[in-house]
């Protein structure tokens, strides 16, 4: 079975909703502009739930916060879309009077319709290719926004030219709230900026979610192959602030091979000398 080429967006929306309102919605399904073939979707509601700290996706478990996926109605599920042809697919959420203040979470899951995968090919398989689109609510009430920036990471050592910055978050409110993290790289002998480039932002940011922790990695390419920088990160999540400086040596393996065996030489080339010098003296003696 040939898998099917396609796009969803938007890949998250965020809502802000209120108890015994109704909102609406729409996300785009697109057929790729290279398809041979018609792509038959099939959009499903799932709780959306990030596990561990690395937040790895799981689109089945569910929870306190993730009651919204019994909100959602799909208008138009099902569809066929021809080559580089697209969809909009509406959703209603129904906010029941009785929700509770704080943070749901849902996909809108899309993949290859099963029943249509089953009539043309006489075998019910459903394509292993699945995207979603995330919806980041809150619902109005008494939310808690509350938390802790566990760890600011740099390192002060590197083998090659490309480093990983870290930080570790805890949101233990019942909201999601995002981590907001500043970069900035100079070379030490000449000041000059090296990371963020002009073209890129010098921020990124990531969700944490309600009562998690999340472990977030920003891997910072573009660092001389030898030498020394100053490299800063500063980490804002709600209220708090973390800084952290730090000097980082970058010495490739090469260049301490290069180094170990200039020092071995030049060890060698004295402890020969001084053989020979005492085997000349010897011989004077003699």
């Amino acid at each position: 079975m040939e898998q099917k080429l396609f796009s969803v967006l938007p890949m998250g929306q965020r809502f802000s909703l209120e108890a015994g309102h109704t909102y609406t919605g729409s996300i785009t399904i697109s057929n790729s502009i290279n398809a041979t073939e018609d792509f038959a979707y099939f959009v499903e509601v799932a709780p959306y739930t990030l596990i561990g700290d690395d937040y790895s996706t799981d689109f089945a478990t569910t929870s306190a916060y993730t009651a919204i996926t019994d909100w959602i109605t799909v208008s138009n599920p099902t569809g066929i879309l021809h080559p580089n042809e697209h969809h909009v697919i509406d959703f209603t959420i129904t906010v029941p009077e009785n929700a509770p203040a704080g943070g749901q979470y849902a996909a809108l899951v899309v993949s290859e319709d099963p029943a249509a995968a089953a009539a043309t090919e006489g075998i019910n398989v459903k394509n292993v290719l699945s995207l979603a689109s995330v919806i980041y609510a809150d619902v109005a009430g008494v939310t808690i926004r509350d938390g802790s920036i566990i760890d600011n990471y740099l390192p002060s050592f590197s083998f090659d030219n490309h480093i990983a910055a870290t930080a570790t978050i805890e949101n233990r409110g019942n909201v999601h709230s995002d981590a907001i993290i500043v970069i900035n790289v100079e070379n030490l002998l000449t000041g000059e900026t090296i990371f963020p480039l002009e073209e890129e932002k010098d921020k990124f940011q990531e969700i944490v979610m309600p009562e998690s922790t999340r472990f977030i990695t920003r891997t910072i390419d573009g660092l001389p192959p030898l030498g020394a920088v100053k490299i800063s990160q500063a980490v804002y999540f709600n209220d708090l602030v973390s800084k952290n400086e730090q000097t980082l040596i970058i010495c490739p393996l090469w260049f301490i091979f290069l180094v170990t065996f200039a020092v071995a030489s030049i060890i060698t080339a004295i402890i020969g000398r001084s053989v020979h010098r005492r085997k000349v003296k010897k011989h004077l003696i003699s």
